[in-house]
């Protein structure tokens, strides 16, 4: 009999462990997706600043401006401007 009471607690703690698994990877993929969003962001301050002669922190404002403007994402602002060399 023993036996036979320890297979529902056995599968509430496989799904509990499937849950906590998916979790942590949609948790590790939101982060890589942050941090490659924040490597082309910097990529793309360096590169405005550089065209206007101006601080990385005035290049941040006009890439922000841009976005707000034409209702983009920071991220996608900052794509183009590595990519195919938009200036803001």
């Amino acid at each position: 009999m023993p036996g036979q009471l320890d297979a529902p607690i056995d599968q509430a703690s496989y799904v509990v462990n499937a849950s906590k698994l998916r979790q942590q990877g949609q948790l590790s993929e939101q982060l890589q997706e942050a941090l490659e969003s924040r490597c082309v962001i910097e990529q793309a301050k360096g590169i405005t600043a550089q065209q206007h002669s101006s601080t990385v922190d005035q290049a941040f404002g006009r890439m922000r401006r841009h976005a707000r403007d034409n209702n983009a994402s920071l991220r996608v602002v900052a794509e183009a401007i590595v990519a195919v060399g938009l200036q803001v």
